[in-house]
């Protein structure tokens, strides 16, 4: 995308970008800040004519200092505020020590100097913009008397944000209303317990991909090696992401170009449930909690061994389960696959009944979804020689 020159018409004293004042901008008294989404800066004119000191002085009383001319987008807000009819405002930028820097140390680059400048004139710049496409700073002496442009850079995504519990949402920030430029943005979440995994949804995910991107990572490291995966393919519709064990980290980043409404992301500690698997003659098993109601979001599988020669033969005593949404997937012999299915059952099946396997082994899988559960079931097993 390309880069917006900002010539707009300005008030004198008031704001020269066409956003409105945003939360992330300090909250001082009187101070009129407005916020850059594209370049994710505060900035302000002062309302007074004061010295470079004074001027600096002036921006830290209202949170910010003296505007730094470091990119492109502080040369394009700056001409903004620089109208040819206005007095060309202070920036933070000096001359000291043969170099000419910003107070925050950060070199000038001669792009951001008007043709013939700097000069022996000062030790101090404002920012000029003639109209005649010949922007940018010049140097002036430090006791002049002009208007101060002040800058504040919010930090947006100070820190890892912690996030646990059963489940809980997160976004982007500032969606559904659009994220912002620069962005590197982490989430660690932590499940209540070791013996879960976490599963994460986003939706919506509106992401300028494949220079922003989300990155999903198994832990609480972020390195390659522990990398889930990546959501920079737009033709990628996977939006359902899981972990291995109970943290997981998940980094947004964007880049200094376009941007999108965001993402909403939901995630859920899930247990893990452990393989039962009985071996013998006989045996009796149940959904987790029996005769409490199961789990939402189970995944347990079941197995039953019997001796050579034997078949399976299970007889269910109850069942109810929360019909087509948790189902109970019965497999013949001891591999769980779509080829060896014999039934699924949910709902409220009359009971009792039985089944038979063909071998000496039968699986199951018990699944369930996010939402409502029931008593579920209970079911005795037997080995019986096959005639």
């Amino acid at each position: 995308m390309s880069r917006r020159l900002l010539f707009s018409i300005f008030v004198f004293f008031g704001s020269a970008l066409a956003q409105t004042p945003s939360t992330l901008c300090p909250k001082v008294d009187g101070a009129q800040w407005t916020f850059d989404h594209e370049s994710t800066t505060c900035w302000l004119l002062g309302d007074r004519m004061l010295n470079f000191n004074q001027s600096q002085a002036y921006c830290q009383a209202n949170g910010g200092n003296l505007a730094s001319i470091t990119n492109l987008d502080d040369f394009n807000i700056a001409t903004s505020y620089s109208q040819p009819h206005l007095l060309p405002p202070w920036t933070g930028v000096y001359y000291s020590n043969l170099f000419w820097r910003n107070l925050d140390g950060s070199s000038t680059v001669k792009f951001y100097w008007q043709r013939g400048e700097p000069t022996m004139y000062g030790d101090c710049a404002v920012f000029r913009a003639p109209g005649d496409n010949n922007s940018g700073l010049a140097s002036v002496p430090c006791n002049n008397l002009q208007y101060p442009l002040c800058k504040f850079v919010p930090t947006i995504c100070p820190s890892t944000t912690m996030l646990g519990g059963v489940n809980g949402t997160f976004t982007s920030p500032n969606f559904p209303n659009g994220y912002y430029n620069n962005l590197n943005c982490r989430w660690l979440i932590r499940a209540p317990t070791n013996k879960s995994f976490i599963s994460i949804t986003f939706d919506p995910y509106q992401v300028d991909t494949p220079d922003d991107y989300v990155a999903i990572y198994e832990g609480d490291t972020i390195s390659s090696s522990k990398r889930i995966d990546i959501f920079n393919d737009p033709s990628n519709q996977k939006n359902v992401f899981e972990s291995e064990g109970p943290i997981m980290t998940v980094l947004f980043h964007s880049d200094s170009d376009t941007t999108d409404v965001g993402f909403s992301a939901k995630y859920q500690a899930i247990p893990d449930y452990p393989d039962i698997i009985q071996n013998g003659t006989s045996g009796n098993m149940s959904s987790p909690n029996y005769p409490k109601e199961y789990n939402n979001l189970v995944d347990q599988s079941y197995h039953m061994n019997g001796p050579s020669g034997t078949k399976i033969v299970a007889t269910f005593n109850v069942f109810f389960t929360e019909y087509e949404y948790d189902v109970l997937y019965i497999y013949d012999g001891p591999i769980i696959d779509e080829q060896y299915l014999m039934l699924n059952i949910s709902g409220l099946p009359k009971m009792p009944q039985s089944f038979e396997s063909t071998k000496s082994s039968m699986s199951m899988v018990f699944m369930t979804d996010s939402s409502y559960t029931e008593q579920g079931w209970q079911m005795n097993w037997k080995a019986v020689q096959i005639v």
